[in-house]
């Protein structure tokens, strides 16, 4: 049993676990949402721990019901930090994480404990949040404003504790490393790379406004550093990763044309607008590489730029993303290799837009699914984060958890993941059909 998989079915709450009934996520409905972030609040200033969202409480009991592709695919880890900063002070950063028992589908949103500053509520909400009020996980395992002396006590030598972890922390990174500055938390300065370089490719994308389907993938070491990378080392590791599969690399650079690829502020960019080569449809083809070990790339759905074998209208082709799965992970491996240490965190983002009403359909194998698996949200989104060693070790698991993923959210409740991997692992092979 997996660690997720343990949280899941510990079948008790505690301090640091706590079970909700399967519910959506919608920042729109306040009142639901800022009861999450009551609880987030208390949780992270207790010791850390875990939401398990889909698990109702009975008279008996605990009953595992789990949640459906559309509740799943609301727990988007950027909005939903968005919106727990409006009301936490320090910031908190959770992780969601997708955990598949028994044929359900769970969401489990992990929580860590406060550095050394407790998190204070900074804004009202009726009924639910009070400003000032610093909340905390009780005794009877219910969020509720720190009251107790013993609960003062508790909160302060915790932040004593982690304090002087901290403090060894930076001691050992001066030896190392040199006298610092003071850095932010560091996914929020990842964050704001992220939405920089994001407004940067819209305002470069002539396609913007066409309603196409992007798929999004971004990918960066949990800590953050500056200077991780030279500008130099960039483009070598990009070449790294710029493996030709299936006729188009993941990371494209070409020999022919070194403009695509070019030097900017902190990093290295490629920007294609140029048509198609093969049906010459709009294209956008966009990364970035920053020297933070940060890679955001935006490219324009394959099948909304080629003319695939059938008139089906808006899809989603089963091989192609199958395949895209594993370049994706294949991409992250090959990125940082011989580069970063095994047990460094790396962060596996991915988004599809424009999902909505797109049918996923095959166009060499499994004709049975030319019609019946329609997606019902516009946003497949899901954001992973594992040691280095584990991506490595696990890549043709990841690309199946990535597939499985976004072919649950077209309602194919029993995806064919075999025919997945062998798809995969014949295009490593480069063996196609």
């Amino acid at each position: 049993m997996d660690q997720w998989t343990e949280i899941l079915k510990r079948g008790y709450e505690s301090k640091e676990l706590d079970y909700k009934a399967p519910c959506a996520w919608n920042s729109k409905n306040k009142k639901a949402s800022c009861e999450l972030v009551k609880d987030i609040l208390a949780i992270a200033n207790t010791s850390g721990g875990w939401l398990v969202i889909g698990v109702s409480e009975t008279d008996t009991g605990w009953n595992w019901e789990g949640l459906n592709p559309v509740q799943v695919a609301s727990f988007a880890t950027t909005p939903i930090n968005q919106f727990i900063q409006r009301y936490a002070d320090p910031p908190i950063n959770t992780t969601i994480h997708i955990v598949e028992d028994e044929g359900k589908t769970f969401v489990i949103i992990s929580v860590p404990k406060f550095p050394d500053t407790p998190h204070i509520c900074q804004k009202d909400f009726p009924d639910v949040l009070h400003t000032t009020a610093l909340y905390v996980r009780t005794d009877n395992n219910e969020s509720a404003p720190l009251k107790s002396s013993s609960d003062m006590r508790s909160i302060v030598e915790t932040a004593i504790r982690n304090r002087s972890d901290t403090m060894l922390t930076s001691i050992r990174s001066i030896l190392v490393h040199g006298v610092s500055e003071e850095k932010p938390d560091d996914e929020i300065r990842f964050q704001k790379q992220i939405k920089e370089i994001s407004n940067h490719c819209d305002e470069l994308n002539p396609h913007r406004d066409k309603g196409y389907a992007y798929l999004e993938t971004i990918i960066y070491p949990s800590e953050y550093r500056d200077d991780r990378f030279e500008v130099d080392e960039l483009r070598l590791m990009a070449e790294n990763a710029s493996v030709d599969y299936t006729g188009w690399p993941f990371i494209f650079i070409s020999k022919s044309r070194p403009d695509y690829t070019y030097n900017i502020n902190n990093g290295i960019e490629t920007s294609i607008t140029d048509p198609d080569v093969l049906s010459q449809r709009d294209d956008l083809h966009f990364w970035q590489l920053k020297t933070s070990g940060l890679f955001y790339m935006k490219e324009l759905l394959r099948e909304d730029k080629r003319s695939l074998p059938f008139d089906e209208g808006r899809v989603v082709a089963y091989e192609i993303f199958s395949m895209t799965a594993g370049k994706i992970v294949d991409c992250l491996v090959k990125l940082y290799e011989g580069k970063i240490d095994d047990e460094q965190g790396i962060h596996l983002c991915y988004t599809l837009n424009a999902m909505k009403e797109r049918s996923l359909v095959a166009v060499e194998t499994q004709r049975s699914l030319r019609r019946g698996y329609i997606c019902k949200v516009d946003e497949i989104s899901k954001a992973v984060v594992k040691p280095y060693s584990e991506w490595k070790s696990g890549l043709m698991d990841s690309a199946l958890e990535i597939c499985n993923h976004v072919f649950k959210l077209f309602n194919w409740q029993e995806p064919n993941l075999h025919e997945s991997r062998n798809m995969i692992e014949n295009m490593f092979k480069r063996i196609y059909p």
